[in-house]
């Protein structure tokens, strides 16, 4: 149907010229004029509807074919979201993404003769290739001794709390951890009143507080 909408657009044009180079030179008669004024009218006719009709159809198909785009674009939008979620997940799931630990004393269990308790980690998901050293607050680097006077340990996996083999006292403590994620700092403050344990727990990451339990009893 094009095709025909097209040769009409073309053909009608060139007839009606044919047909005036026609009369130019050769005068109907005037008892056929009438078929000659029917004739152009129905060729006109039939060439402007042509060329309406083919430009409905040039519409149709451009508009189609928008909406093609559009609908690939879309497409193309869709799986870019999909991977950037699938690259993010895989990001997490082999560095830890922005989960971190912290340690405490259990304070229920009976302190050694040492007057020290047990030292527990607590992760948030899944951390990997973790290290972790203990100093006395408020020591921040290696140039001070006391940074060496209690220690620190690793795990390759964490991925629940355990009891380490670490064991600490009342007081102050500065805590290091790094791993495949990155590196995060916590203060440790344990007081012990009448028997009663209270600790302070604060967990800092580029400089500002992700995690913060029963500080305000202390404070």
């Amino acid at each position: 149907m094009q095709t025909i909408y097209e040769f009409v657009s073309y053909a009608g044009p060139a007839i009606l010229g044919l047909l005036g180079v026609i009369v130019t030179f050769w005068s109907p008669r005037p008892n056929t004029r009438w078929k000659w004024v029917l004739a152009f009218a129905l060729i006109f006719l039939c060439t402007a509807l042509s060329h309406y009709l083919d430009s409905r159809a040039e519409k149709a198909e451009t508009s189609a074919y928008r909406k093609e785009i559009k609908k690939q674009q879309k497409q193309i939008a869709d799986s870019t979201k999909r991977l950037e979620k699938l690259s993010n997940k895989q990001i997490k799931s082999t560095t830890g993404g922005e989960n971190y630990a912290y340690i405490w004393i259990d304070g229920e269990i009976e302190k050694d003769k040492g007057g020290k308790w047990p030292v527990w980690i607590s992760p948030t998901g899944l951390l990997y290739d973790l290290n972790v050293w203990i100093a006395p607050w408020p020591v921040k680097d290696y140039k001070d001794k006391r940074y060496r006077s209690i220690g620190g340990f690793r795990y390759t996996v964490l991925s629940g709390g355990v009891v380490t083999n670490m064991r600490l006292h009342a007081g102050k403590y500065r805590i290091e951890f790094t791993g495949r994620n990155g590196s995060w700092i916590q203060h440790l403050d344990i007081n012990e009143t009448k028997g009663i344990i209270t600790q302070c727990i604060e967990v800092f990451r580029d400089g500002q507080r992700i995690f913060s339990k029963g500080c305000d009893a202390i404070r």
